[in-house]
């Protein structure tokens, strides 16, 4: 008989540990050794390290947009949460990004090398995007203006997140749109990153998974949040 937890496994005390368990055991270890990492090097020391990267990924992004000409293509991803409200995420999202709560922000994912708060508001984000082989640096500004919008709002999610991705220079590399609508239990939410629409499309497939993760990520901890400071955590 196969044995259902792979052909290799180990165990404690006799109690054989699953793989979904090391798994676990795996990532939450793998964020306490790269926020020790993270910190140690700050975002500049980040970047520094990463500095041959970055200039080759902006190259790169630099050539997408060009040949897009202001065309844009979707990264497009729903989630839905078990607790707290729409309102209060975003309030709290707000909330970590204006303390500069780099805890918060890396651990959503582990391609998070370093996000931090300019002095200007935006956010500069060091990342990979989209699962693609380089890493890079971009800045969001986020501006709420709804006449901003890249896409059609949905009345029915009418908490948002409305912004600009942009290259170090200030030129235009993306657009977001965040929105969020409460439901009977919590909250949903649709998160979309606009690219140049010439961007690798693979890079533009991929990034779906990383809005996910880092979102489901970060909205876990929202709802944590409420629990901790006894609130109740569902609407």
């Amino acid at each position: 008989m196969s044995n259902p937890l792979g052909p290799s496994y180990a165990s404690i005390d006799g109690v054989e540990i699953s793989e979904l368990d090391l798994l676990r055991y795996e990532v939450k270890r793998a964020r306490i050794a790269s926020l020790l990492l993270h910190e140690k090097l700050g975002a500049a020391g980040m970047a520094a390290l990463l500095a041959d990267e970055i200039a080759t990924m902006e190259r790169i992004e630099h050539e997408w947009a060009e040949r897009s000409a202001g065309r844009w293509a979707a990264s497009i991803t729903d989630i839905r949460v078990h607790g707290g409200s729409a309102e209060g995420f975003l309030l709290w999202f707000r909330g970590r990004m204006a303390a500069d709560d780099r805890a918060v922000m890396i651990n959503a994912h582990p391609e998070h090398y370093a996000i931090s708060r300019e002095p200007d508001g935006r956010v500069s984000v060091l990342e990979t995007i989209g699962g693609w082989t380089l890493p890079a640096l971009i800045y969001v500004r986020f501006s709420q203006d709804e006449r901003e919008a890249v896409a059609p709002l949905d009345p029915a999610l009418p908490v948002r997140l409305i912004g600009d991705v942009l290259s170090k220079d200030g030129a235009l590399r993306g657009r977001v749109l965040h929105q969020f609508g409460d439901t009977p239990d919590g909250f949903r939410g649709r998160l979309g990153i606009y690219w140049p629409a010439e961007a690798e499309p693979d890079m533009i497939k991929g990034h779906r998974w990383h809005l996910a993760c880092e979102f489901v990520n970060w909205t876990r901890a929202y709802v944590e949040s409420l629990s901790a400071s006894g609130a109740a955590p569902v609407r």
